[in-house]
Parts: structure tokens; sequence; C-alpha cells
């Protein structure tokens, strides 16, 4: 069985944005440069692993080297950011997650009790222990010849802000798989699954305006609309709202005014 992929982002916005048709198709120019996530994009390299068995390392490095290889062929200008280690802004998620990675570590000690029956492990797998570092080692590969255009940019923190920032800047696109990404002010946003063909057909681009106005809200309602759903950074918060987004965009075309309206 394939393991699923953590959700990252505000909770269920992605699917919500999808289901009202957030997104505008699009052509990347080619003096576009492309800012990818590196935790999403190992993720995304991972998807279809049998992490059971430990995970194919060299399907890892393979499925990288011909995404990145891809884009960089098409004359891209390529950044990849990695995640540093510190979390000033996550702690209340930074414990969930450890929690959760005992869990999955557990789940796969039960799996492995030697039984002879074919099953399907009982709840999420760990990632392959090594796979942080085996994609490290192929970008660092891909970026040996320094003649393309790849730049490796290793974060103090979590990258997202980062990349946000740096979007902003410059003419700019950013690869990734975390909602949290929609609701940036002014950057484009193209989703890893889509991400293999630009500059070759044209590709889903959200931006947070789109999402807003697809939700029939202001940007500034989009905002506490996202608050109230919840993300890594708020998941502390208690806040008295319905939790189905369906539900909660009810309750703010109705019953809930923003203070600046």
């Amino acid at each position: 069985g394939s393991q699923r992929q953590e959700a990252m982002g505000v909770r269920g916005l992605a699917t919500l944005a999808r289901k009202r048709g957030g997104s505008t198709l699009e052509t990347i120019d080619a003096d576009t440069t492309l800012l990818i996530d590196g935790s999403g994009l190992c993720a995304h390299a991972l998807r279809d692993q049998k992490c059971e068995y430990g995970g194919d390392l060299g399907a890892l490095d393979a499925a990288t080297t011909q995404f990145l290889e891809r884009l960089l062929n098409r004359d891209f200008r390529v950044v990849v950011y990695l995640d540093g280690d510190q979390r000033r802004m996550k702690t209340h998620t930074s414990e969930d997650r450890l929690a959760k990675r005992r869990d999955e570590w557990s789940t796969l000690e039960r799996y492995a009790d030697g039984s002879q029956e074919v099953r399907r492990p009982a709840g999420d797998l760990p990632r392959p222990a090594l796979a942080s570092r085996v994609f490290e080692a192929c970008l660092r590969r891909l970026d040996a010849p320094k003649r393309r255009k790849l730049t490796l940019l290793q974060c103090s923190e979590e990258a997202d802000q980062r990349i946000a920032i740096d979007a902003c800047r410059r003419k700019a696109l950013i690869v990734g798989n975390d909602s949290d990404f929609l609701v940036f002010r002014d950057v484009r946003y193209v989703e890893l699954e889509h991400a293999a063909r630009i500059g070759e057909a044209q590709v889903p681009v959200w931006t947070r305006a789109g999402v807003a106005s697809s939700l029939n809200l202001s940007e500034a309602l989009f905002v506490e609309f996202c608050l109230a759903l919840g993300n890594d950074y708020t998941s502390h918060l208690a806040l008295d709202v319905p939790k189905s987004p369906e539900k909660l965009l009810e309750f703010f075309a109705t019953d809930y005014r923003c203070p600046d309206r």
C-alpha cells in the first residue's frame, strides 16, 4: 500500500478551493524563477513508496532527478529551499508531529512482528529514515556542475515564509504541496502534481485573490476564514466555529462579519 501524504497547510482548504475552481490555467514564461519547497518535493517523490519495506531510496533519487532535470532542460531558473531545524512558531505542532512519528514507528514494529500472513499496515508508516539525506545528496549532485540554473538554499527555519517573501520580490512561481501558499499575499503557486508540465503546457496557477474570489470572500475575510480553519501555526487556538470547511464558509457568508466591514 502506498503511504498517505502528511496533510500540509490549512485544514481542508486545498480540497475546497479545487471544488470551487479557484485556479486559472496559465502558460509560464521561460524567464520565471521556480521556487521549490524541498520538503514538499521530497514527499512528492516518495508518494508511491511501499514504506513497510523501508522504502526504495534509489527510486526517490531517480524521481527527484527526473523532476528537476525536466525543468532545468527547459531552461528555467530553479531554486530549491531546504527546511532548517528551528521551529519558533510551531512548538505545539512539533510536539504533535513527534508523537505522530512515534505512532508510525510502533505501527511498523507491529507490522513487522514476524507473522507470515499478507496484510496491510494498520495506520500510517514512517517515511524511510534516510529519505532526507538521500534527497539532499541528490540535490547536491545535480547542483555540482554549476553550469545550470539550479540553486540550493538552506533555511534556518521552515522554508515557507522565506519562499513567500522571495516570491513577492521577483518574477517567480512557488512550486510545492502546502495550502499555506494559498494564504500568502501577492504570490503565484503551482502544486507539485502539475509542475512537471511547466514550460510544456498550461498549468493551474493559484493566487490568494483568485481563491478568495472563488469563495466569494474579500481577501481580508479570506485570511480570517483560513485562521478559523486552522493550520500548523494556529492549531493551539480554540475558536468556536464550525469545523467543516463547507459549513465554516456558510457561517462566514451569513452570521459572521469582520470588524472592518
